[in-house]
C-alpha cells in the first residue's frame, strides 16, 4: 500500500503538463479546447504516398501512421484505432483492424498505428480508407481520423 501512496503523491506533486491530463477536462478529452490541452494527440489528416519498397514478393506493405503528442508524458499513452472501408475495402485492399493499439512511451512524443495494405491495391487509382483513433488514456485527440490514399509514385500512370 505504501508504494501506491508514494506513487500517487509523486503524481499529485507534478505540474499538470508532466502528468499528461488536459487542463480543465477529463482524461480522454471531454470538455477541453485546443488552447487548454496539456497533451494534444494529432494524427495526419491524409497520407498520400504509400512506399511500396521492400520485399516485392510480399503480399502486403506495412503502413505506419504516426500519432504525435504535443508534449512528453511521464506515463505511457495508449490510444485505440480501427480501420474503416471507403473506396478501398478490407480484406481485398488492406487488412482491417478493429481493436488496434498505439503506445506512446514515457518521454516520447510519437507512436505508430500499423496497417497492412495489399501490394496489388497500391497502384489502383482512387483507392482510399480511413484509420480512426479513439479513447486515449491521457491527453486529448485533436484529429481523430486519417485518410489513407493508396498511391506509389513508381506505379504506371
Amino acid at each position: 500500500m505504501k508504494v501506491l501512496l508514494r506513487r500517487w503523491a509523486l503524481l499529485a506533486s507534478l505540474p499538470v503538463a508532466a502528468v499528461g491530463v488536459a487542463v480543465g477536462a477529463l482524461p480522454g478529452g471531454a470538455g477541453a479546447s485546443s488552447t487548454q490541452c496539456a497533451i494534444c494527440l494529432t494524427a495526419p489528416q491524409t497520407l498520400y504516398e504509400i512506399d511500396g519498397n521492400g520485399d516485392e514478393q510480399a503480399r502486403y506493405v506495412e503502413v505506419d501512421i504516426p500519432l504525435r503528442a504535443s508534449a512528453t508524458s511521464l506515463a505511457r499513452i495508449d490510444v485505440t484505432y480501427q480501420t474503416r472501408d471507403d473506396t478501398a475495402a478490407a480484406p481485398a485492399d488492406f487488412v482491417g483492424v478493429t481493436d488496434g493499439r498505439v503506445a506512446i512511451a514515457p518521454g516520447s512524443t510519437v507512436g505508430y498505428a500499423r496497417v497492412l495494405v495489399s501490394r496489388r491495391a497500391i497502384c489502383q487509382a482512387g483507392k482510399r480508407f480511413e484509420v480512426e483513433f479513439s479513447a486515449p488514456t491521457l491527453g486529448r485527440l485533436d484529429n481523430a481520423v486519417t485518410q489513407i490514399r493508396l498511391h506509389d509514385s513508381r506505379c504506371p500512370s
